[in-house]
């Protein structure tokens, strides 16, 4: 029926050869041995199966209309920030920030999403992660980090940006305003190549995102992304304190090259308030549900 074929939560069937997807009940089911069993199509989706044009009638999947979303905002991110700075090939730098990062993909919500980091050669104090996966770091962020612990939650946050998806959000909202914007405008003249128009509002919003952030809801949730993650492995979740300590006694000293992360994320302050007041209502559940 046609609630079943539009649902989200129904379960499946992947064909490990052809890498589609099937509804249960259907009577072209795929050999035994070369079946998998998902609980729902956006697990599915997720292990880059798609639908079958039998079981579900063709129309826009919404899990890989997200993705491909992310896909060309991240080469836009990769672009721009490989433009504006140069890479540093360390290996073994970047083998300690996947080490690092490990435990935490392999708990993040977000499975078969591959993450891939990058070395930034600049003084700056900064990290990005650009939504198709590659997370940037840079040397100037590594110089004031003194454990993994710091690394973790740096990384986790950023993580926490592609979990949440917050450049997709962004790129809706700007979607949706810019639809809203030609109707309003009568008697404007569509484009003739819809393609350049889109690609624009791609590039607009990836620049928008590097070079004035998320907003300050979509930053501290990322942070809680982090400090959950940390808690879950088993790192010192708390460690907050000490990075955004540091954060604000470089710009305390005026020490210039994080300039950029200031413009672009909360105050320290705000964040460790948050992150404290975070803290304690987990603290506060935790001991309501122990009694």
């Amino acid at each position: 029926n046609i609630g079943q074929t539009r649902t989200a939560n129904v379960e499946v069937i992947g064909n490990k050869e052809s890498y589609m997807y099937h509804l249960k009940d259907c009577h072209h089911l795929p050999k035994i041995e070369i079946q998998v069993d998902f609980t729902t199509r956006i697990e599915a989706e997720e292990s880059a199966y798609k639908p079958c044009p039998v079981c579900f009638p063709p129309y826009s999947s919404f899990y890989y209309y997200d993705r491909n979303i992310e896909e060309t905002l991240g080469i836009e991110a990769c672009g721009m920030l490989e433009y504006n700075y140069r890479l540093s090939h360390d290996p073994e730098v970047l083998n300690r920030i996947e080490k690092v990062a490990a435990p935490i993909i392999a708990n993040t919500g977000r499975k078969n999403f591959e993450y891939k980091f990058r070395l930034l050669d600049t003084d700056e104090v900064n990290a990005f992660a650009a939504p198709n996966g590659y997370i940037y770091v840079t040397k100037g962020l590594l110089k004031i980090i003194e454990s993994d612990d710091e690394l973790a939650f740096v990384l986790a946050h950023e993580i926490g940006h592609l979990e949440k998806k917050h450049a997709v959000i962004r790129y809706k909202r700007a979607l949706g305003l810019s639809i809203f914007t030609s109707i309003l405008i009568i008697g404007s003249q569509q484009s003739d190549d819809s393609k350049d128009d889109a690609a624009a509002l791609f590039a607009s919003v990836m620049a928008a995102i590097i070079n004035q952030g998320y907003s300050r809801e979509q930053e501290k949730e990322a942070d809680e992304v982090a400090f959950t993650h940390l808690k879950r492995i088993g790192m010192d979740y708390q460690v907050y304190r000490v990075l955004l300590g540091k954060f604000l006694d470089m710009r305390e000293r005026k020490i210039y090259f994080i300039e950029k992360l200031f413009a672009t994320h909360p105050s320290p302050e705000q964040r460790r308030e948050h992150l404290d007041k975070y803290d304690q209502a987990y603290k506060e559940l935790q001991s309501l549900l122990a009694s």
